[in-house]
C-alpha cells in the first residue's frame, strides 16, 4: 500500500468526492475521531509532530 498525504494550508472552492463517501476538513487531532485504516494513524501522528516542532536555537 502506498499512502499519499497532502498538507493544504489554504484552499478555495468546493470539495468534490470522487472515490470516497464523504469529505471533511479537519485537524489531524480531529481526524483521529473518524474510523480510519490502521495505516492512516502514523501519517496523522507525523502531521501532529510536525506542527508541534519548533526551530532549533
Amino acid at each position: 500500500i502506498h499512502l499519499h498525504a497532502w498538507h493544504v494550508p489554504d484552499f478555495h472552492g468546493t470539495l468534490q468526492a470522487h472515490e470516497h463517501q464523504a469529505l471533511v476538513w479537519c485537524s489531524p487531532e480531529e481526524a483521529l475521531q473518524y474510523p480510519l485504516a490502521p495505516a492512516d494513524i502514523p501519517l496523522l501522528e507525523a502531521f501532529m509532530a510536525l506542527r508541534a516542532a519548533r526551530p532549533a536555537d
